[in-house]
């Protein structure tokens, strides 16, 4: 999925990539869209941190040029569990969003986390909704709700589901 173009409508390509340094500026502006605070240089000295480690992922879509989406998933290590993948972050732009492209950025993550030998991810959710719900297809994940799994409402797991089935 690394670098996967997807045609999107008649003349937008798109675009699934490793976070670069020239991405910094537009993934801060994403920020300022849901109201997160931080300068560009915090912003930079930040990536500037993480890039290059194993246990770290950035990724961004890129469309028509312009990046308007970008996932963070880390692996983590405890005590109370087995070692997972959590994606961290997930932004998507204003003028973007509802396109299915954010979708993609967790397929991304799930890619990561296997290659590295995450059984798990996770991911801990501020659920902001613009506009009037809209009905919700299924992929083949599953997003196990944290209160069936015994864990705070604000976590939930996905995991892959088998070919063809369906939960109901």
């Amino acid at each position: 999925m690394l670098g996967k173009r997807v045609r999107q409508r008649a003349t937008m390509t798109t675009t699934v990539r490793p976070m670069a340094p020239d991405d910094v500026a537009a993934v801060a502006a994403l920020n300022a869209q849901l109201g997160y605070s931080g300068s560009l240089d915090g912003m930079r000295a930040r990536f500037e941190a993480i890039t290059g480690r194993p246990e770290q992922g950035v990724f961004v879509v890129v469309r028509d040029g312009d990046v308007t989406r970008w996932i963070h998933v880390q692996g983590q290590h405890s005590l109370e569990s087995d070692p997972f993948a959590e994606i961290t972050g997930l932004v998507v732009a204003e003028d973007a969003r509802r396109a299915g492209l954010g979708r993609a950025l967790v397929e991304q993550a799930k890619s990561w986390a296997v290659e590295r030998g995450y059984s798990c991810l996770r991911v801990r959710s501020n659920v902001v909704e613009v506009g009037p719900p809209k009905r919700r297809h299924r992929s083949r994940t599953e997003v196990v709700a944290a209160e069936e799994a015994g864990r705070e409402p604000h976590l939930m797991t996905l995991r892959p589901v088998a070919a063809g089935r369906t939960r109901r």
